[in-house]
């Protein structure tokens, strides 16, 4: 301490920046774990919708079809706008944020982590994982068709 205010020094920062990144990367994995669960769920209830409207509901008459179709598509489009994207943002937000941290205590003591940082943009998993969703979908039309 000099003049009442604490000296930090590049390895207190470093610490800190370390303890930082340990918890952004536990939030990260919490992310993924909830959004996996939440995925999970989505398309049980799809699956367990079906099973339950199966031979009780008919979507061939006119009125049905433009009622599934509709309810799909908000299905659909709910799962990418409302849960897929946000999530994704925030997946990116925290891979920015890892990288940032792990630069900075590179900067700070002079080493390089060898710790692979995550990538930002997972479009592909977004498509990969709305597109099961969108199977999903159609599969109950197909069902509920008879």
């Amino acid at each position: 301490m000099s003049n009442g205010t604490p000296v930090v020094t590049g390895k207190d920062k470093a610490e800190c920046l370390i303890e930082l990144q340990r918890t952004l990367a536990e939030n990260r994995r919490q992310t993924r774990s909830l959004e996996f669960q939440v995925n999970i769920s989505l398309w049980t209830l799809i699956a367990a919708s079906v099973w339950f409207l199966h031979g009780k509901v008919h979507i061939s008459t006119d009125p049905g079809t433009w009622w599934f179709l509709a309810i799909t598509l908000a299905v659909y489009l709910a799962h990418l706008f409302l849960w897929m994207r946000p999530i994704q943002k925030s997946e990116d937000s925290d891979a920015w944020r890892l990288r940032e941290w792990t630069r900075l205590v590179e900067e700070y003591c002079g080493l390089t982590v060898s710790a692979s940082t995550p990538q930002t943009g997972g479009a592909k998993w977004i498509f990969f994982e709305t597109s099961l969703t969108a199977l999903l979908l159609i599969t109950a039309g197909i069902v509920l068709w008879k």
